[in-house]
């Protein structure tokens, strides 16, 4: 299973240049990172310190206790943070909509609310600091729309966008990220127990290939589950999670009335 080799030196010249070009161009003193403790953004905060004519803010958003990894991240790096504990925020909101309106089991729709508040926040922080938003989503995730639309979906610029989980993880070795978190089993940690692997139905090694081999236009399934040696039931999968997450990477469809 073959995953495209990169320059991590060279990866990382382009990501800051692009970022700081993103800045300049839109006339903002820097950017906000939601710091969640995991890879990509922890990725993402050690690449923007590299960036001298610009202001950092990581924003950690947990829902209750602090989170050590993000800790470790704020003694490393030379950025402006804060943390805000958002389990108040989310509280509110679900004791504000009407019992009836809440089916016994909100799990998923809860873990959306927690991404999106997460997100407001973000933006709130971008509003008074004129800032952009960073986005923390890989290519691995955008492909098959593994994330919360409107919530750690949103963003201004997503600089490892173009980046394969995988990929991302030799980048975070390069930077100097700490083992522990390059380590780390991959969750959006919106509920208890939750992991990347169990939600998505495959690790992040085996999904990057399928994504590799699909974007390269293999002539049929079976060919492309050949080559990879899995089951074409996975790569199956990854095309329907593809396909049915259209609608989180385009813009609303919008009716024409005057053509």
């Amino acid at each position: 299973m073959v995953i495209p080799e990169i320059s991590p030196k060279d990866v990382t010249r382009k990501i800051t240049e692009f970022i700081e070009k993103e800045v300049e161009r839109s006339g903002s003193k820097g950017v906000v990172i939601g710091l969640s403790g995991g890879l990509d953004s922890t990725v993402l905060a050690y690449l923007c310190s590299e960036i001298e004519n610009i202001d950092v803010l990581g924003i950690s958003l947990p829902i209750s206790n602090s989170n050590k990894e993000v800790k470790q991240i704020k003694k490393n790096l030379d950025i402006f943070f804060r943390e805000i504990k958002i389990e108040s925020i989310i509280n509110s909101f679900s004791t504000s909509i009407p019992e009836i309106d809440r089916p016994s089991n909100t799990k998923l729709a809860d873990g959306n609310l927690i991404a999106r508040t997460r997100m407001s926040i973000l933006y709130y922080y971008s509003n008074i600091n004129n800032m952009l938003v960073m986005g923390t989503g890989n290519k691995s995730e955008i492909y098959i729309g593994y994330f919360t639309k409107h919530g750690d979906g949103a963003a201004d610029i997503q600089p490892i966008g173009d980046l394969y989980k995988t990929q991302v993880r030799e980048l975070a070795k390069h930077l100097g990220v700490p083992k522990k978190i390059i380590n780390k089993e991959p969750t959006a940690g919106l509920w208890k127990g939750q992991t990347d692997k169990n939600e998505i139905g495959m690790d992040y090694q085996t999904l990057d290939s399928i994504i590799h081999k699909l974007e390269e236009k293999e002539s049929s399934i079976n060919q492309t589950s050949n080559s990879l040696d899995i089951n074409s039931e996975l790569v199956i999968k990854v095309k329907n999670m593809h396909e049915k997450t259209v609608h989180k990477r385009k813009m609303p469809p919008i009716c024409r009335i005057n053509k």
